[in-house]
């Protein structure tokens, strides 16, 4: 009998471990959020490919005081970057003022001392006056998606003061992109995706465990990501709602995706829409001759991206 017992507990935490990762895995709870199902919304019209200079992604990181959820945050910042993740913009970022910041592990990590957030003589600030400049930022910058490595732990401290915000500066922040996510998606072979190893993988710039250079490595990393997938796509540049669907899909379904994406591309032209790609089925047509093939490509559907 408690043998029999023993197992149902295991499975019924099992279980509930995996309702709670497939539920949370991809979004951040956060009570206030759920109640206004509008704020994550719905993506209309969005394209397959876009031109890079047209898009501007944020790239967001933060430095808190430890790594649980009762953590505060003593530094927040932000690189802007084009749709291929090249930067164009001078990075943003500023120190909050923080009276529990005394674990000695991140002060060595980060290099910042109690003395710089305990008082604005370091240019410390309110974290709700630097949450406001940051999104003041994004928006100012028309940004259409925001990026991070891990984003879950940074959205966990930002997400809860969203909802002091107008609609419009909060809309890139439905589009997260997450390039840990995306990088064991699209590198399946790459065991370790943390930041630092896949800096060395790939030979970049390693990140130094501040706001500035970690969004900086971030954004090298979502680079060498939307420059794979748009080389396997067959298309110039692939929007950040391709990579964002990207990362919600399962390793052994990529590499259909790819192939699916060069048929839509052919056959629907370079202002395909990401909805025509993911519902792509091929459609033969029969010539004159009875031979099976494919029709001409349909007129460019370039509208742009609304969010609703």
């Amino acid at each position: 009998f408690f043998a029999v017992g023993s197992a149902c507990r295991s499975y019924f935490r099992l279980i509930v471990l995996c309702v709670m990762k497939a539920l949370f895995f991809h979004r951040t709870w956060s009570p206030n959020l759920l109640k206004r199902r509008s704020f994550y919304g719905t993506v209309v019209s969005t394209p397959f490919q876009v031109e890079p200079s047209l898009v501007r992604i944020a790239v967001v990181d933060v430095e808190t005081t430890g790594l649980t959820h009762r953590s505060e945050l003593i530094e927040i910042g932000a690189v802007i970057v084009d749709g291929q993740g090249v930067q164009v913009s001078k990075p943003w970022s500023s120190l909050v003022l923080c009276n529990s910041h005394r674990d000695k592990s991140v002060i060595r990590l980060t290099g910042i001392t109690p003395q710089m957030v305990n008082t604005p003589q370091y240019g410390a600030r309110p974290q709700g006056e630097v949450i406001a400049e940051l999104m003041q930022h994004c928006f100012s910058n028309k940004c259409s998606a925001v990026c991070g490595h891990n984003l879950s732990f940074d959205l966990n401290f930002l997400l809860p003061h969203l909802e002091k915000f107008p609609e419009e500066q909060t809309r890139c922040w439905r589009l997260a992109l997450d390039t840990r996510i995306l990088a064991h998606r699209i590198w399946p072979l790459q065991k370790n995706c943390e930041l630092i190893a896949l800096c060395r993988h790939l030979r970049l710039q390693l990140p130094a465990h501040r706001v500035v250079g970690d969004c900086t490595s971030t954004a090298l990393v979502l680079q060498r990501l939307i420059s794979e997938v748009s080389a396997n796509a067959g298309v110039t540049c692939a929007s950040p709602w391709t990579m964002y669907h990207l990362q919600r899909l399962t390793r052994g379904s990529i590499a259909s995706f790819y192939e699916k994406a060069k048929e839509a591309v052919a056959y629907h032209g370079p202002g395909v829409g990401l909805k025509d790609v993911a519902n792509f089925k091929a459609r033969p047509s029969k010539t004159r001759s009875g031979v099976d093939a494919v029709s001409a490509p349909k007129s460019l559907k370039g509208l742009p991206p609304v969010l609703c």
